[in-house]
């Protein structure tokens, strides 16, 4: 058993086949059961593996679809591990370098609403770019902790988490063969004070979206 905060470096490589046929854990944000993404409640669970090259390429040009519904298009984001937080600061303030103030925000957020569930790994990507999972168990204190590093990857948690923060609502378009679209609302009914659109190529990267010019 390893201890809650321990590291491990992960192949991306492994099982990825098996999982692109599966979905690449197609609806895993919606199947959690935070509240705001209207799904039933379900306990702690390990990470799926990320998908594959071949899922990716065909992943990409899935998301980039269903955003052109909306009249959106894709806005990349560096894939450093605090995608989600680029994502969302980029949405707000047409610029992804408040990142690192859009992550302090959230977790004090998430520090202070503690959430009911979350998962026992926290993705990070290493000072290599390579994928690693830090183990957390069922220690909210260490997952909180894992989240703080820079480097490690937002989840369903730490977006509902920027959406209460900034009363924002977050309108989520995914990859997901089922529910791939998505309304974020600030917890408590709190009226949200803006809008911003969120790409996510599921259980890999979050990118901004943006007016098809």
């Amino acid at each position: 058993t390893r201890a809650a905060g321990s590291r491990r470096r992960r192949s991306p490589r492994r099982r990825d086949r098996r999982r692109a046929a599966a979905g690449c854990g197609g609806g895993e944000i919606l199947r959690l059961g935070f509240r705001a993404f209207g799904g039933p409640r379900r306990r702690r669970r390990r990470l799926p593996d990320p998908p594959g090259v071949a899922t990716l390429r065909t992943g990409r040009d899935l998301l980039a679809a269903r955003l052109a519904a909306h009249g959106k298009r894709v806005f990349d984001v560096r894939g450093d591990g605090a995608c989600q937080f680029r994502a969302v600061a980029h949405g707000l303030w047409g610029t992804e370098s408040h990142h690192a103030l859009v992550r302090r925000q959230a977790l004090a957020a998430l520090d202070a609403r503690r959430p009911p569930f979350h998962d026992c790994e926290v993705y990070a990507s290493d000072a290599d770019g390579d994928l690693c999972t830090l183990d957390v168990g069922d220690d909210v204190e260490a997952y909180l902790r894992a989240l703080a590093d820079d480097r490690a990857w937002g989840d369903q948690n730490t977006l509902q988490a920027c959406a209460d923060a900034f009363r924002c609502r977050v309108l989520l378009v995914t990859t997901h063969a089922d529910n791939f679209e998505l309304r974020i609302e600030p917890a408590d009914d709190r009226a949200a004070v803006s809008e911003i659109w969120v790409g996510f190529h599921s259980e890999c990267h979050y990118v901004a979206a943006v007016d098809v010019a």
